[in-house]
């Protein structure tokens, strides 16, 4: 778990001084206050971090701060902090991702563990990106002939169906298969499949 991730505190009422700001800071994580209406521009060119909602009374405009941020494709994990649980609201928000909903009297110890619990959620998702990366440069290297191979094979066909479809020879497939398995470092099938899951299900996420 990192603390150089920030901390985006996006206030309703920004001119009322917020304990739980202050608790996160003093917890050693580097907290950014903002007005609610300012969060999308004070966000603007962070590659990651975590969003704090204190919406006071006002849980729809949290709500639509929310949806805005899932429209600029920012999936971040965001904690709501309201006055009261609404059921209905909260929700809402839990539909849409948030990761907690808690009332404005939440403890301390219960606020952080909810933002240690965003800190592990962004740590595993800078670990998936990494594994992609290092996948999306062993395709890199890949032929056109050995990339459409990879397809059939990550898709459960067979070589000689793919030798079929592609009008090749079945040592041609084979050939091609080998080193198409080397240059990613698939040890077997189920590694291939992991790998070209894994990109295609980042690939859905972006």
């Amino acid at each position: 778990m990192s603390k150089e991730d920030i901390i985006f505190f996006a206030d309703s009422d920004p001119q009322t001084p917020c304990q739980h700001c202050v608790e996160l800071d003093h917890a050693g994580y580097t907290v950014k206050c903002c007005p609610l209406d300012s969060l999308t521009s004070t966000i603007n060119g962070t590659l990651q971090g975590i969003v704090v909602l204190n919406l006071g009374s006002n849980i729809q405009a949290g709500l639509d701060a929310q949806q805005q941020l899932i429209t600029d494709g920012l999936t971040w994990p965001v904690i709501f902090i309201a006055d009261c649980d609404q059921i209905p609201e909260a929700v809402k928000a839990m539909k849409a991702g948030a990761m907690d909903f808690h009332v404005t009297s939440v403890s301390p110890e219960k606020l952080l563990r909810s933002v240690q619990e965003a800190m592990l959620q962004l740590d595993s998702e800078k670990d998936l990106q990494l594994r992609r990366t290092r996948i999306e440069q062993r395709c890199a290297r890949l032929t056109r002939r050995e990339k459409e191979i990879m397809e059939y094979v990550a898709n459960g066909v067979t070589n000689l169906d793919t030798a079929q479809q592609l009008d090749l020879s079945m040592r041609t497939i084979e050939v091609h298969r080998s080193r198409m398995m080397e240059k990613m470092g698939a040890s077997c099938l189920a590694d291939l499949t992991r790998m070209v899951d894994l990109c295609r299900c980042c690939s859905n996420h972006h």
